[in-house]
């Protein structure tokens, strides 16, 4: 069974030392507040990381210092072999110093299937319950004047921004959003939608696959990313065919099994 975000985080943060515990805790959780410690880890994807990253406004002289040690994190876990996709290097905040508004990338138009449409309503839902408690604890903070240079009063501050910006990406998201039907795609060639199965040719073990936007891409429930590696070359293929993947032990093949 997949560890949860927050059970690795908790093993991570126990193995360090002392002096850099404290640090690495305070942006760990800071994560884990905006994805969702319950979440396993499976459902952590890149375009997830890069959000993050580019939601939290933070000027150019900031980003070693903020972003550092959660990069530390997602190479921990992938050098634990605890994900297969290294996130480190999406961990980049949006160029040109603060993010303001939405990126344009969440207003270009969107394919979603019902189902993951349905999810994301219901994650925005989730998020906008929280204003109430998060608006509690920045007056919470704001009310209490023993704290040293209002770190409480900030990282409560930081959290309902970071909550704020991943509304609006899905409000956007779902504004433009259209809408995929089951069996829309064609059965013959793969693209968004395809239920697909590949064999991967040297461990002859097989996986089963959705293919799918990246705003609803969750390995855990067997749907795959389109802008994946695996995801972009199976695009446009057939039954039969074999594919190729650049991996970071060598280049996998699979043959594709069935597509439906």
């Amino acid at each position: 069974m997949s560890l949860t975000l927050a059970e690795a985080a908790a093993r991570y943060l126990a193995a360090l030392p002392p002096s850099q515990r404290q640090t690495s805790q305070q942006e760990v959780n800071k994560f884990l507040h905006w994805f969702g410690g319950d979440r396993p880890l499976l459902e952590l994807t890149a375009p997830q990381v890069a959000g993050y990253a580019e939601g939290l406004g933070i000027s150019v002289a900031d980003q070693e210092q903020r972003l550092s040690p959660l990069k530390k994190f997602f190479v921990h876990l992938k050098k634990e072999k605890l994900i297969s996709v290294s996130l480190a290097p999406h961990l980049r905040p949006k160029k040109g110093g603060r993010a303001s508004g939405v990126a344009q990338r969440d207003v270009e138009a969107v394919k979603l299937t019902r189902q993951g449409h349905q999810e994301l309503d219901a994650q925005m839902a989730t998020l906008k319950a929280q204003r109430p408690y998060l608006a509690m604890e920045v007056a919470r903070a704001r009310a209490d004047k023993d704290f040293r240079e209002n770190a409480p009063l900030d990282a409560a501050r930081e959290h309902q921004a970071q909550v704020e910006s991943r509304i609006r990406h899905l409000e956007a998201t779902l504004r433009h959003a259209v809408i995929i039907e089951d069996g829309q795609a064609p059965e013959s060639q793969i693209g968004q939608g395809s239920r697909v199965v590949v064999l991967e040719l040297e461990t002859q073990e097989a996986a089963d696959y959705t293919l799918v936007a990246t705003q609803e891409a969750s390995l855990l429930k067997g749907k795959l990313s389109l802008a994946s590696p695996l995801g972009k070359a199976l695009l446009g293929r057939r039954v039969g065919e074999v594919v190729e993947v650049a991996a970071p032990q060598g280049v996998v093949r699979y043959r594709i099994d069935s597509v439906s």
